[in-house]
């Protein structure tokens, strides 16, 4: 009987300690204000990289990743600047898939926008059909101009 009586009384305690939800009586404050990412004024965005890709600048591999990125955020943001020439640039995205035998789960997928002079000049999304056979492989090879 006194091992209830504690229970109750300590149950009791408990529920009294708990605060009330407390009104917010400020007036409406401002959503605090994420920092936007820095864009450098020639680059390349990706937003989603399912499974690898690789950037060519003027023939010239510049880049290659070889993870699964699915998500916005983080992106990837690669800097084509300190690859780029006077005149007219060819930036050449490639990418490839790689089921490594698990076709039912593995899907391929590339999300990106290309900046140029500060400005997003080009907008790329594609992917598979969840229900195409599924083979690994090439699946996606772009070739932008960059004017600097």
């Amino acid at each position: 009987m006194k091992i209830a009586t504690l229970g109750l009384f300590a149950l009791i305690g408990l529920i009294t300690s708990c605060s009330a939800p407390q009104k917010n009586t400020m007036q409406e404050a401002e959503a605090p204000q994420t920092p936007a990412v820095e864009i450098p004024s020639e680059a390349i965005v990706f937003s989603r990289i399912e499974d690898e890709v690789t950037v060519l600048v003027n023939s010239e591999e510049v880049y290659n990743l070889k993870k699964i990125l699915r998500t916005t955020d983080p992106q990837v943001i690669l800097d084509l600047d300190p690859y780029l020439k006077p005149g007219t640039n060819e930036v050449r995205i490639k990418l490839w898939d790689n089921a490594d035998g698990k076709c039912r789960t593995n899907h391929w997928g590339i999300v990106y926008e290309l900046y140029n002079q500060g400005e997003a000049v080009d907008f790329w999304s594609e992917s598979d059909d969840p229900t195409s056979v599924c083979e690994d492989g090439f699946k996606v090879d772009n070739t932008h101009e960059v004017e600097i």
